[in-house]
């Protein structure tokens, strides 16, 4: 039997269930920038679950960088990444 979600469970999209390997870009609050190899857990149009090894204050401006293989020479397709702000 389905488990029903309470008011605060409820989500406007589905989540995609995906283990996606990304790079995640920060900078605290002194201007310190860092970089980590991180998993997203899960993905939706409104936002992703991303397990990092260590704690970010909530207010942390990140960006996620996921890689993809190189695919050869495309016109209009400078990198072999994607960076989500």
């Amino acid at each position: 039997m389905p488990r029903r979600l309470s008011k605060k469970e409820e989500r406007k999209w589905a989540r995609l269930h995906l283990a996606i390997p990304v790079f995640v870009r920060a900078r605290d609050d002194s201007g310190k920038d860092s970089l980590e190899f991180a998993t997203a857990i899960n993905i939706s149009p409104g936002g992703a679950l991303v397990a990092v090894r260590r704690s970010l204050p909530q207010s942390t401006v990140v960006s996620l960088e996921i890689p993809s293989a190189p695919i050869g020479p495309t016109p209009g397709l400078k990198t072999s990444s994607r960076v989500i702000q």
